[in-house]
């Protein structure tokens, strides 16, 4: 089939590498088919392709004679839509594949290795008290001083500066810590204001964000900690349009500087210590909707309860919550002490295992175990059955505690459990099981 101008049909009228038309039509798809048909092409489409105003005027130039076609749409057409109709064509947009775009994209790399990434933004959240500042900036020391993270994955710029933005006015307590620590101070950035006459540092402001800008393009750190999110931003946390902004802003420093930014931030729960719940997760991130959307590592600390009474000093858990680029590594534990100056400091370990309340059953077998080294001898289980009965524990759990202690090599028959001079002795080199 030709056109009325001799030009041949065409049915395939955009985006080469389409084999069919597409049954959806952007206004610029409609714009340019319009034009095409003004001009003498004939085109296969189903006019329920477009939306209004485009439709009537589609509709209208079936009725339009040879030449006539531009003339037809004035009848239905207001100006403007006649002046982008009669546009010269603009070229169809070219997407291109991965192929021809997988230069232009950065390759990940790790600040620390599968915990933070450079390039992106990293949150430590936590709740108050388990010293995510102290952590972050125990962190800055490791970078200073050391070769290796805790976990013995290597510090992969190690010596270079890093920067502390402290947000909540700690500047004297964050020189405490340094100087305790020795850190190297020429090579500490630290960016405070002064409370009363400054306020917080705040990147809702555009001239917070130039100067921290300036800051990074001035000290180029392999490091920056945002101390911490709640100040940062004089928006709330919860809604979206009052974070989206900055975290944007953050994202694309670390981007641009190909640097980690550690951005702190509190839960939205009570604290742990009183809650009972310990461990956290993402959800429990404040403004986590869109704070851990936009990160692309979450890290998790609380404390963790290893005995029957909850310690606020006890020992910690720093665990990665969420990762886009590794599978989660192995929590790290931590330990917050203080040294014969009475200054903290961190000390890090194998992550605790929490406390988990005993089993009747383990109840039991721990009795058997004192009632035996009390006695000092073997004795038959029928005389320990009714000692245990009056210890509270039932006939079932006393021979479940049996097998736990029999299994774990911990107690022994002395002589064949069928054996009516059978008694049940202690394993002499149990300890070392």
């Amino acid at each position: 089939m030709e056109t009325k101008t001799g030009v041949p049909t065409i049915d395939k009228f955009f985006l080469p590498r389409s084999e069919k038309p597409s049954k959806i039509l952007t206004k610029r798809m409609m714009i340019e088919l319009l034009n095409r048909r003004v001009h003498g092409e004939v085109i296969d489409i189903d006019p329920n392709s477009f939306s209004e105003p485009y439709k009537q005027c589609w509709l209208a130039l079936d009725n339009a004679a040879l030449g006539k076609e531009f003339d037809t749409l004035k009848m239905v057409a207001d100006e403007s839509l006649l002046k982008q109709i009669a546009q010269q064509k603009a070229p169809t947009p070219y997407y291109p594949p991965m192929s021809e775009i997988q230069e232009q994209i950065k390759d990940v790399t790790w600040y620390w290795d599968n915990r933070i990434p450079n390039g992106k933004l990293t949150v430590l959240g936590g709740e108050s008290g388990v010293s995510k500042s102290m952590l972050a900036q125990r962190l800055c020391y490791l970078q200073l001083h050391e070769k290796q993270f805790p976990d013995g994955s290597p510090i992969h710029k190690p010596g270079e500066p890093v920067l502390y933005v402290d947000c909540e006015g700690f500047a004297s307590g964050i020189k405490k810590r340094a100087q305790a620590w020795q850190m190297d101070l020429s090579k500490f950035f630290l960016w405070s204001v002064d409370m009363e006459n400054d306020g917080f540092i705040n990147f809702s402001n555009p001239a917070f964000r130039d100067e921290l800008i300036e800051r990074v393009n001035s000290a180029n750190p392999a490091l920056v900690v945002i101390d911490s999110f709640g100040n940062a931003s004089a928006g709330g946390q919860d809604k979206l349009e009052d974070v989206r902004d900055l975290l944007n802003f953050l994202n694309k420093v670390a981007y641009e500087f190909d640097l980690a930014i550690l951005l702190i931030a509190h839960t939205r729960k009570p604290p742990a210590v009183f809650s009972g719940k310990g461990e956290i997760n993402q959800d429990d991130i404040r403004g986590s909707g869109h704070v851990v959307a936009m990160a692309r590592s979450v890290i998790g600390v609380w404390l963790v309860q290893t005995g029957p009474e909850a310690d606020p000093n006890g020992p910690r858990v720093m665990a990665v919550l969420k990762s886009n680029y590794a599978r989660k590594p192995k929590p790290i534990g931590y330990d917050v002490l203080n040294d014969a100056n009475n200054n903290p400091m961190i000390f890090f370990g194998d992550a605790p295992k929490p406390y988990r309340e005993p089993s009747k059953a383990q109840m039991c077998a721990d009795w058997i175990i004192e009632t035996l080294t009390d006695e000092g001898s073997p004795m038959q289980p029928k005389e320990l059955e009714v000692l245990a009965q009056k210890a509270g524990f039932k006939r079932d759990t006393f021979y479940s505690a049996h097998r736990f202690l029999e299994r774990g090599g911990l107690v022994k028959d002395t002589h064949g459990n069928k054996n009516p001079e059978n008694a049940w002795a202690l394993v002499e080199d149990r300890e070392d099981r």
